[in-house]
């Protein structure tokens, strides 16, 4: 929703534009809005692509889908290897 977590959205962009070396990890309980948040930091930085060289990966774990942890090293390596 437009407007809300301003201030939160603020820090992440603050924290992305250091660029300390360090991994930012959100997690939360399910519909706490880590999806939202994260897609509307994406909309923001897709904004102002220009100004940063920044790696960046979203990542939705379904537990029930993958039942076995294994698989999220293995997605996540495949993301990485698309990346251009």
């Amino acid at each position: 929703m437009k407007g809300t977590r301003v201030a939160t959205i603020n820090y992440l962009m603050d924290w992305i534009a250091e660029c300390n070396g360090g991994m930012l990890w959100c997690s939360g309980l399910a519909g706490t809005g880590k999806s939202s948040l994260v897609g509307t930091l994406h909309e923001l930085l897709t904004v102002h692509a220009g100004m940063w060289n920044r790696l960046g990966a979203f990542i939705r774990y379904d537990r029930i889908e993958y039942s076995d942890a294994s698989h999220l090293i293995t997605s996540i390596a495949y993301s990485l290897g698309m990346y251009d």
